[in-house]
């Protein structure tokens, strides 16, 4: 059975690689991004199989309404992937309250956002198997 993946972050680097992973092995992939017109080239490779959304993972409101709207376009979503992030290098020491509090509402708080309404949006949905939330390095994958 083909699954639904919500991966965030879908326009660039490991997003981008996964999402282009996913939609070859004939999964369908809500892919978000800040800019969706980076996602045209596959939008125009697998028309029917991706859906972009624009998602700024630190605004609330979008994730739910992006959440939803994901589940009402594809029916379901069966796996979720927050990939959104960005690095910052140099000593910690060194960084601003405001870099660690853009890190954190960018990488750490999406995690909350995204699994409270994906699971409310979709639960009804989840005929049999199970809920489970694991975390990889900074990508928080939930498989329904």
């Amino acid at each position: 059975m083909n699954k639904t993946w919500f991966i965030t972050g879908s326009s660039r680097g490991l997003g981008r690689n996964l999402t282009e992973a996913v939609l070859k092995s004939g999964d369908k992939v809500v892919a978000t991004a800040r800019d969706i017109d980076q996602l045209n080239d596959l939008k125009a490779l697998y028309k029917d199989q991706i859906f972009p959304v624009a998602l700024d993972v630190t605004n609330y409101e979008q994730v739910y309404s992006a959440v939803k709207t994901a589940a009402e376009h594809f029916g379901r979503i069966d796996v979720l992937v927050n990939n959104a992030g960005f690095g910052i290098i140099g000593a910690a020491e060194a960084y601003t309250s405001e870099q660690v509090r853009s890190q954190l509402e960018t990488i750490y708080m999406p995690q909350l956002r995204l699994r409270v309404p994906s699971f409310l949006i979709c639960a009804n949905r989840v005929q049999e198997g199970f809920y489970k939330s694991v975390l990889l390095a900074d990508a928080l994958v939930i498989q329904a």
